[in-house]
């Protein structure tokens, strides 16, 4: 019985081997039948030196390029086509390595006998075009799929680059790619959670759903709005994403997860539709290195009074000409505080705004001074922080925040660069956040101002930059 079961043993193995070394060739081994075509070279679709075809037994080169009428196709790894006529497809495959550019208005994909439809585990460049008909649409995790429709790919296949109404399958380990070359929408056939994205749209992209991206956001060029959803990067302290930016920026809510592996790379471009501007956070203890920052944008003027008790911890961090971003910590350190760096210029005209992470210090006792009250002494504390203003540079009114520790009796002016005084308030500032809108019913000329904010016991000054010929309206 032993020397029985060996023997099957060993003959199985060899037939396993025979089947391996007959079939498992990238190119020889899969169910081809006689008609069908693969691609030994890149080129146009319509070149014929780019195929060849298959006998039965053989391969050999094409006479013709493939047409109506072939029921498989499969363009190899290495390879790139370009699609410019409109030829009625069964069953396309394309490699992972391989690519394929349509660039006519549509393709019809149908089924012959319930099988056909396009797999692709390669590069597939849709442009505006529309991939029709009652196929299914196959998309591997290997695969880029860069999408050009201003309607992005709709769940339905009632718009957008994908109308197919076979099976459809998006792989969230696949990377996307908006490269529209008017205002695009995603649509709402993403993978709720995806790898990769890239927005490379100079007309911008707008969220249909909500989405989180787990390992890379590229921002080539043209901004994300989110809309009224919200962007979640990266799922844990562990597991960030990274967000790459050329010419690229965010607009609305999103949430980001950092780490160690990110901490030092907190810098995102920011956008309110109309102008642009680099928010970074930095850390130096590893103790407030990891959490998230929970972004939300808001048109208009921070409204402290609207607020309602759970966006108490919400901190105004940029003032834009339409509106503001705000940010809160979450998920890390309870005592984690926003403490502002400083506000920018940058030599391209953006406003470059930096906060650190960390401990929320003790008021600073700068002095003793003789007071008439019943103490006999009055202690002086540094009460203000957190001096944030914008737009940078502003035209129409500038908005002033700050944070106090303290109640306080507070001026606030704006100073040009001869020293004169333009505008003076006096406030009795309250414990918290506080703000002041400078508004004036004058034209006044471009160029540096000062913003100086002071007490009894301290002084802050800023510069600040007017544009030419904008008009200071009254409120």
């Amino acid at each position: 019985m032993k020397i029985v079961v060996g023997t099957a043993v060993s003959l199985l193995g060899v037939f396993l081997l025979i089947i391996y070394f007959n079939f498992f060739d990238i190119k020889d081994t899969r169910a081809f039948s006689t008609g069908d075509y693969r691609t030994i070279g890149s080129g146009n679709w319509d070149d014929v030196s780019v195929w060849e075809v298959y006998d039965g037994e053989n391969w050999s080169p094409a006479m013709e390029p493939p047409g109506d009428g072939v029921r498989k196709i499969l363009v190899t790894n290495g390879q790139n086509l370009v699609m410019t006529e409109e030829i009625p497809l069964n069953q396309l495959t394309i490699d992972e390595g391989a690519g394929v550019s349509i660039e006519s208005n549509t393709i019809k994909i149908s089924k012959f006998k319930n099988e056909g439809g396009l797999t692709c585990n390669g590069s597939l460049d849709l442009g505006s075009s529309i991939l029709e008909g009652n196929g299914d649409f196959m998309l591997g995790p290997t695969a880029v799929l860069r999408i050009g429709s201003d309607e992005g790919i709709d769940k339905k296949a009632l718009a957008g680059n994908i109308q197919m109404t076979g099976k459809k399958e998006y792989h969230k380990e696949a990377t996307y790619v908006f490269n529209g070359t008017v205002k695009q929408h995603t649509g709402n056939a993403l993978p709720a959670v995806l790898k990769n994205l890239v927005i490379d749209n100079a007309s911008g992209v707008i969220l249909d759903q909500q989405l989180q991206v787990l390992d890379t956001l590229m921002l080539l060029k043209g901004v994300l709005a989110t809309d009224r959803f919200t962007l979640l990067l990266g799922n844990s302290v562990l597991h960030t994403c990274a967000l790459i930016s050329k010419d690229g920026a965010i607009s609305g809510n999103f949430n980001f997860w950092f780490g160690s592996q990110n901490a030092s790379q907190l810098k995102f471009p920011l956008s309110d539709g109309a102008t642009q501007l680099q928010m970074a956070f930095t850390s130096d203890l590893p103790k407030y290195q990891k959490g998230m920052v929970e972004m939300v944008y808001k048109e208009g003027v921070p409204d402290d009074s609207q607020k309602s008790p759970f966006e108490a911890r919400q901190v105004v961090v940029a003032i834009t000409d339409r509106g503001y971003f705000s940010a809160m910590l979450s998920n890390g350190s309870e005592e984690a505080w926003f403490k502002l760096n400083g506000v920018k210029e940058t030599v391209s005209g953006k406003s470059e705004i930096t906060w650190d992470l960390g401990k929320k210090a003790d008021p600073v006792l700068v002095g003793v001074k003789p007071g008439g009250n019943l103490s006999g002494n009055e202690e002086k504390y540094k009460a203000i922080s957190n001096v944030i203003y914008g737009p940078v540079p502003f035209k129409n009114q500038l908005v002033v925040r700050f944070y106090s520790d303290f109640k306080i009796a507070t001026s606030l002016q704006l100073i040009n660069a001869k020293g004169k005084v333009m505008q003076i308030e006096n406030l009795q500032v309250e414990e918290g956040y506080n703000q002041f809108v400078f508004n004036a019913d004058t034209m006044i000329p471009s160029g540096s101002y000062m913003i100086q904010i002071s007490n009894p016991s301290e002084i802050h000054t800023f510069k600040v930059l007017c544009e030419a010929g904008q008009q200071f309206t009254g409120s």
